[in-house]
């Protein structure tokens, strides 16, 4: 394995990327040990005790999305996985040189503009997006774009931005701004300072232009009260920094962008961009590959395509490295969100994890242990061990940031890529102990609280009459309350988890989970002969269960010991 040359890195996470490199080239050192010997050199040199490290920090140096990384403890990490004082040095460099770089940018011009960049190319879809977008525009106010990273907000704001100056007679003026709200180096843009620009924009000489925030705000919607304008905001993080940005005008047209649910927003309409449609997707990989390759194995673009979750960065990273190697067919892709997440969605999805709590980024991280997209809150607080208040706290975090999906109350769905990035922090971030830990609970909850839920099924005899064994079991409110419920949303993770446990060579588990799915299966039929067609649509295929009754059939099998 090569040595990592920190020389190529240009941002902080690629620098990260080559410290992890070095690290399995020094036959995957433990942070535990790497601290020790950071450590044993620091206290050698003379550190006293409060100055020295701790594993946690050292671990940390291993983690995309960091906004720093201190000179000293870098050089001393490098070096404890290879002993070699003049390549340590070369990584000083490196991260010097990345400083300088973030350095210039914070203090270069501040991007703010009296015109639209051009149009994007090769836009797809969102035709429902646009049409909602034209018909805001028509009535003037402010529109909200807001998804999660790489979905696209940017582009449809740019592309329905064009459209309504080609579609309008009125001559806009034109206010763009890029906000930074979550650049992946350079700080958020002042709002202070993007005022500024704007009203030189407007007309203004520098010594007319005030110094505080709020005389700027004031002036700034004084000259837009009685005029067309067109304000596009892209990138924004928090309301605190595009309100001050919004004129106050009955002929304004807004659009903000951003990663995260901005509520105080007054009056603002929101527009919550998913990802492409699986139509939309293919034509996408047309567009930046070619039709021809595509078209030759449109069922393994399909395919793809599926896996990144029809998220169009990824798609277009996937698509412009086919382009770049004509001699891959489309099938040769068996990875595709590892090479999406490389190619620059892991930076992005960094960026949105960095501002979090540590107990929210956490449950983001034990999220990705469930075999299930869909996934009830229950089962997310036994994952974590902790109450069904605090679980909803750290859910409803995911949620604003658009990290996690809320289909339905209570339901949680992780994207595929946000599920790959999180099994890369679990290896970096929890330890084995801690992972095994938090599986035997999320085992345990569905092998009691799907016995708590088939023992109330029936109305009659026996499906009726839990056993004596399950009077005892403790009250589960999700079972209990609603066991028809909690089972058809259950069944397909039910079913997930039997067949895990079976394969962690958990028979005994295997076998509870199993009779659970069986005995629902019978009170389908005895209970509910003609079942209503909404409940119909939550079961599966009966073809779903074949195998379940051939496994029960099977020899007992002792429970494995705890």
């Amino acid at each position: 394995m090569r040595l990592p040359d920190p020389g190529q890195a240009g941002t902080l996470d690629d620098l990260v990327a080559a410290l992890r490199l070095l690290k399995a080239w020094s036959h995957d050192t433990s942070y535990a040990v790497i601290t020790r010997i950071v450590n044993d050199r620091w206290r050698r040199a003379g550190r006293p005790l409060s100055e020295l490290t701790r594993k946690s920090t050292v671990a940390g140096y291993f983690a995309f999305g960091r906004s720093r990384l201190d000179e000293e403890l870098l050089v001393a990490i490098v070096l404890a996985l290879r002993t070699d004082d003049e390549y340590a040095e070369r990584w000083r460099h490196a991260l010097r040189a990345i400083r300088a770089q973030v350095t210039a940018s914070a203090s270069a011009f501040i991007d703010a503009r009296c015109d639209l960049p051009s149009a994007p190319e090769g836009f797809i879809g969102r035709h429902a997006e646009l049409r909602r977008l034209a018909n805001l525009s028509g009535a003037g106010g402010t529109v909200l774009i807001q998804g999660m990273p790489g979905v696209g907000k940017t582009w449809l704001a740019m592309h329905a931005a064009h459209r309504l100056l080609s579609s309008s007679a009125d001559e806009f003026i034109q206010l763009v701004a890029d906000l930074r709200g979550f650049a992946a180096e350079a700080p958020p843009a002042c709002p202070s300072a993007v005022l500024g620009r704007f009203l030189r924009h407007l007309g203004l000489r520098r010594e007319q232009i005030p110094r505080d925030l709020a005389a700027r705000a004031e002036v700034y919607r004084a000259l837009l009260r009685d005029v067309r304008v067109l304000v596009v905001l892209d990138n924004a993080a928090d309301e605190k920094t595009v309100a001050p940005l919004i004129p106050d005008s009955p002929h304004q047209n807004v659009v903000i962008t951003s990663r995260v649910r901005l509520t105080g927003l007054r009056d603002a309409a929101h527009i919550h961009l998913t990802a492409l449609d699986p139509a939309e997707s293919l034509d996408l990989l047309r567009c930046v590959v070619g039709g021809t390759r595509i078209d030759a194995e449109t069922a393994a673009a399909g395919r793809i395509a599926a896996r990144v979750g029809q998220h169009p960065l990824a798609l277009s990273i996937v698509g412009r490295h086919l382009r770049q190697h004509p001699d891959w067919s489309v099938g040769d892709y068996a990875r595709p969100v590892t090479l999406a997440l490389a190619g620059g969605v892991r930076s992005a999805l960094a960026v949105s994890c960095r501002g979090l709590p540590a107990g929210t980024r956490r449950v983001l991280r034990l999220l990705a242990l469930h075999p299930a997209q869909d996934v009830g809150y229950h089962a997310v607080a036994a994952l974590l061990d902790t109450d069904l208040t605090t679980t909803r706290g750290h859910l409803r975090v995911l949620v604003d940031a658009h990290l996690v999906r809320q289909p339905s109350a209570g339901r949680y769905v992780l994207h595929e890529l946000v599920r790959g990035y999180a099994v890369e922090l679990l290896g970096l971030e929890e330890r084995a102990s801690q992972v095994r830990a938090a599986m035997t609970r999320l085992f345990d909850y569905y092998r009691r609280t799907a016995a708590v839920a088939v023992s109330r099924l029936g109305r009659d005899g026996e499906e009726g009459h839990p056993s004596r064994r399950q009077a005892n079991l403790p009250r589960v409110p999700d079972a209990a309350d609603d066991p028809w419920r909690w089972m058809a949303d259950e069944h397909a993770n039910l079913l997930l988890m039997t067949a895990l446990a079976a394969d962690r060579g958990r028979p005994g588990l295997a076998r509870d989970l199993a009779t659970a799915l069986w005995r629902y299966q019978c009170a389908i039929g005895a209970v509910r002969p003609r079942p209503r067609s909404s409940e119909v649509a939550h079961h599966p295929a009966r073809a779903a269960h074949s195998g379940l009754e051939e496994f029960l059939r099977e020899e007992d099998v002792p429970e494995e010991t705890a």
